[in-house]
């Protein structure tokens, strides 16, 4: 098996800030603002105290329960390949509505059974760091960024030799260039009509965060909520994600599937999501953390990691089914942070 390269978050992070330039680790981790939010969004797990149970019979703990980005530096047609009928294709509607309409076809065409609408993004925040850094897309190397990767040769060698991650979908089939500035405003409530009415498949709204844009979002037919503040990434004053989690599942009710992210760092977090009324939990900065701290194996590590720590915390909790994590977990109810 051979050892892990990735024992903890913190692990991956240190490695990864290690090995990669000041710009690229500073956009994977910065967030909007002062970054209070973000670091809002971890810390209210701590808040969050989970029941022990003893004496249950635990044995061969039931775990068993990919998501492409608008932005990904592959095309959606590649990666459905490599995925299959596991991979998820995110929709941003960047600049002309019309952009966003072509790629719901070549989703459809490439056979996608599962569209994500994202909606907590119609501009782009003030990112201190990436304004430090001058980091823009499309990308440009000034005097700054150049001594920056000339600091780091490993990685900007092995970018140079496969060439620098551009934005695939918006110039394969498409004569527009990303503009990561260009207005978002095309995302409204019609559009979401809209897009139900086209899109047969499942359909998720992610990035709600507010109870009555849920049950509206709800009641326009979609097959799941993304309860997320973007990582707090977009407004520095968003509560916690984890705060809005549970007023939102008892908007839409138990049957409603809710996919999670925003503040999961290990298996512990995973768990009391899942508690506070999550179906699906969802974690993004820990993944490109690990991927960047040791490519394939780092992702492979962090996962296994993931998995071996969940599986330690059903154990304490004297329960052998993923399924069966509910309120009745939690110790003493839900966190006053929280309600």
């Amino acid at each position: 098996m051979g050892s892990k390269s990735i024992i903890s978050f913190e692990d991956a992070r240190a490695k990864a800030k290690r090995k990669l330039p000041r710009m690229i680790f500073d956009f994977i981790e910065g967030s909007a603002g002062r970054e209070i939010a973000s670091d809002r969004n971890s810390e209210i797990f701590n808040d969050i105290f989970l029941k022990s149970k003893v004496l249950a019979e635990i044995k061969d703990p039931k775990l068993n329960s990919k998501c492409v980005s608008t932005a990904a530096s592959s095309s959606l047609e590649d990666l459905k390949k490599w995925g299959k009928d596991q991979t998820w294709f995110q929709l941003y509607v960047n600049g002309p509505t019309q952009d966003a309409w072509t790629l719901v076809d070549r989703a459809k065409a490439a056979e996608y059974k599962t569209l994500i609408l994202t909606v907590d993004v119609p501009v782009v925040s003030r990112r201190v760091r990436d304004l430090r850094n001058g980091f823009v897309v499309p990308f440009k190397i000034g005097l700054k960024q150049f001594v920056d990767f000339s600091l780091h040769p490993h990685w900007s060698l092995s970018t140079l030799f496969k060439g620098i991650p551009e934005p695939k979908n918006f110039r394969y089939g498409s004569k527009n260039r990303f503009d990561r500035n260009a207005s978002r405003a095309g995302a409204n409530w019609e559009f979401l009509d809209a897009l139900r009415e086209k899109w047969k498949g499942n359909l998720i709204v992610k990035g709600i965060m507010d109870t009555d844009d849920a049950s509206r979002v709800q009641n326009a037919g979609v097959d799941a909520i993304w309860v997320s503040n973007h990582g707090g990434r977009q407004l520095d004053s968003s509560p916690p994600a984890l705060s809005a989690l549970p007023k939102i599942r008892n908007t839409v009710g138990p049957n409603m599937p809710i996919i999670f992210d925003s503040g999961a760092r290990n298996g512990e977090d995973v768990v009391k999501a899942l508690a506070l009324g999550a179906n699906f939990v969802m974690l993004g900065r820990p993944i490109m953390m690990a991927l960047a701290a040791s490519s394939k194996k780092g992702l492979n590590d962090y996962l296994s990691l993931l998995k071996d720590e969940i599986g330690v915390v059903m154990a304490q909790l004297g329960i052998n089914d993923l399924e069966k994590i509910s309120g009745d977990v939690l110790y003493d109810g839900i966190s006053k942070n929280i309600r």
